[in-house]
């Protein structure tokens, strides 16, 4: 990963607790825990995916949110008045 979290350019920092090892959870369940893991992340980005519980479907409705959000709708932005 060149020194670097798998989903963000930030450098993973050598230090205690500043990178997690990825892995997935069904997977550890299944084949153990070498077989689970995915790869180095960043502490932030390690929580993202704890928090939404390694959920695709959570993640693209967060992206589906950022890119329309249900306020736009109602309140009109500056880019669509010109």
């Amino acid at each position: 990963q060149k020194g670097k979290c798998a989903i963000c350019p930030a450098p993973l920092k050598y230090t205690k607790r500043r990178y997690a090892v990825d892995h997935d959870h069904k997977a550890e369940k299944l084949y153990g825990t070498r077989q689970s893991i995915r790869g180095l992340l960043c502490k932030r980005h390690n929580n993202l995916l704890r928090d939404v519980r390694d959920s695709i479907e959570t993640l693209q409705a967060a992206i589906d949110y950022l890119t329309a959000p249900p306020a736009w709708d109602i309140i009109p932005r500056e880019a669509d008045r010109e």
